[in-house]
């Protein structure tokens, strides 16, 4: 049986390789000068290492292998076809880090990891009563793919990216302690929370390093992964509420550039962090008043447990608007 001092031993460990290995990066990409050179699409304003992603995978996939070499023989499968995943993807985000990669060779690899992982989770359904078996898996399997897009779109400025996954990862922790789960269930979501907080160091505006594709899609893949695997658990509420600004912020962008017939493969600059940046916000304020965002949102997760189904979601989803029309759109020079 797992202790919390056990526990606490485990995510130490994956802080640790993950601080170490960052900071390893940190100086060997910069003499390999792959760098993330500034566009006209950027908010930074010189050239930053970028490829630290690696050194979050490097720190989290060996404690996902340990973990589903602990975990009984029905969870064994879906863990590793997200290790299998989360490689093969950090293999195809190095590569575009450091050669580029075609979009049409990305997104067929997308939707070939997503459809093999969402079969291993055989058997399962989110909505049985409202949606045939297949088409669910058609939906989750499209539905993850965006996710994986919209996670590499959104990680525009700095530390947002450590924000966001550390928010879901810790959130989704939460959630399943507070509904009674054991401490070994809570090891796939705090590693990824441990992982990207020992990143976060350098990542933090001023950032020193950025995480890359090789990063932030695997990052992706992982996260919708783990608010799947939290919507199995019958925690759908929670698992559509955690991820929320990221989501809506995407999701309205997209939809805006399509109404306006509007290129959405090609870059922009019209996500609501990226206009609150433009607006003369900081990267370390928006990064943090999207952080105060995801603590609300997280406890309206939380709220979803205990409170008629539905209710927290549209509290939550009036938050966001909110939010993001008082803040994040708010250009005031400061």
């Amino acid at each position: 049986m797992l202790t919390p001092l056990i526990l606490f031993l485990w995510l130490a460990a994956v802080f640790i390789v993950s601080f170490c290995t960052t900071y390893f990066l940190k100086t060997y990409l910069a003499h390999k000068d792959v760098l993330d050179v500034p566009n006209h699409r950027s908010s930074h304003k010189k050239p930053i290492p970028r490829g630290g992603g690696l050194a979050v995978l490097f720190a989290v996939v060996p404690s996902l292998v340990l973990y589903a070499h602990l975990s009984p023989l029905g969870q064994t499968k879906p863990l590793l076809m997200l290790v299998g995943g989360v490689i093969l993807l950090g293999v195809l985000g190095w590569s575009d880090d450091t050669e580029g990669v075609s979009p049409k060779v990305r997104l067929c690899a997308h939707f070939i990891l997503c459809a093999l992982a969402v079969g291993g989770f055989k058997g399962q359904q989110v909505f049985p009563d409202i949606l045939p078996y297949h088409l669910e898996k058609a939906f989750i399997v499209i539905g993850w793919v965006w996710f994986i897009n919209l996670y590499n779109f959104m990680d525009g400025i700095d530390g947002i990216t450590v924000v966001e996954t550390a928010s879901i990862a810790l959130g989704s922790a939460v959630v399943l302690f507070v509904a009674g789960y054991s401490y070994s269930s809570l090891i796939p979501y705090l590693s990824v929370f441990s992982a990207i907080l020992a990143f976060g160091y350098f990542n933090w505006a001023p950032a020193k390093l950025f995480l890359g594709d090789v990063g932030s899609v695997p990052l992706g893949f992982m996260m919708a992964w783990l608010l799947i695997l939290l919507a199995y658990s019958g925690f759908v509420e929670a698992a559509i509420i955690l991820p929320m600004y990221y989501v809506f912020d995407s999701g309205y962008t997209l939809f805006s550039r399509l109404r306006h017939r509007e290129n959405v493969f090609q870059g922009h600059r019209q996500h609501f962090y990226q206009k609150a940046v433009d607006g003369g916000r900081g990267h370390s304020y928006v990064s943090s008043q999207i952080l105060l965002c995801n603590i609300v949102l997280i406890c309206l997760a939380i709220l979803s447990l205990f409170i008629m189904s539905g209710i927290s979601f549209v509290l939550s989803v009036i938050f966001v608007l909110l939010f993001v029309h008082k803040i994040l759109c708010s250009h005031v020079k400061v």
